[in-house]
């Protein structure tokens, strides 16, 4: 029986370190969340392996996350009162899983959506500027590391409040953000990981510890995923 190995988010895997394991004799590889951005797919797949990313299970418990947690507990920091119906909701990642649901959710709220396909690569900047909340549902990569430019931040007259549910920290320069946020081009500002105390403290930021998916019904639900991705690729390495 070939060896499978449960590869969580925060493993990188290049080719040298798929070489590494397929000479351990893995023959699998089993990504245990649903994002795979830190893998070289086209490297592990030269090498040989067969993989399987898991099948979507906790989309729309991000996209309450997005709301009820990190937008209510950073309006409460902020003490910025407002009522969600016609506040314009840009969702940049809106062709995703995790996109879609917000999308979805940002409507059911009375939002104004905009929706921004990260593959298009046209029209962010003339978004931006009619944003009231940001909403990022973007892995991370060369291309999304940083997103975000100066000109673009400061270009932002409604000063939006930025959330980013998916815990990929690293999609905002966290030092250009506490600038941005002590000049007034943006009201606030959260992230689903923990980063430094000097930001982490501010009345502007809300951080949170990887919780968007720990509530038991979505927990139960990667399990089952787990175990219907493993059946599968177990099936395809036995047909080799």
């Amino acid at each position: 029986m070939s060896k499978i190995r449960f590869s969580p988010y925060y493993e990188v895997i290049n080719k040298p370190k798929a070489i590494e394991l397929w000479n351990k004799g893995y023959r699998g590889l089993l990504f245990t969340s649903m994002g795979f951005d830190t893998k070289d797919i086209e490297a592990i797949e030269q090498v040989g392996f067969k993989w399987k990313n898991l099948p979507d299970y906790c989309s729309s418990a991000v996209a309450r996350f997005t709301f009820e947690n990190q937008l209510t507990n950073l309006l409460k920091q902020t003490k910025k009162k407002f009522s969600l119906e016609k506040k314009v909701v840009l969702v940049i990642g809106s062709e995703g899983n995790i996109g879609s649901k917000t999308c979805e959710l940002a409507k059911k709220h009375k939002c104004m959506v905009l929706k921004y396909d990260i593959k298009e690569h046209t029209m962010l900047d003339l978004m931006l500027p009619l944003a009231e909340i940001i909403i990022l549902c973007i892995p991370l990569d060369m291309n999304t590391k940083n997103y975000f430019s100066r000109k673009q931040l400061e270009n932002m007259p409604k000063k939006p409040i930025i959330l980013n549910p998916s815990g990929r920290i690293d999609l905002i320069d966290l030092n250009l953000m506490a600038e941005m946020i002590s000049k007034k081009f943006v009201s606030g500002y959260a992230c689903d990981e923990i980063t430094d105390n000097w930001i982490k403290e501010s009345d502007k930021c809300y951080f949170t510890n990887h919780i968007a998916t720990r509530d038991p019904e979505t927990q139960n639900k990667k399990m089952f995923a787990i175990l219907k991705a493993y059946n599968k690729l177990e099936k395809e390495l036995n047909k080799a």
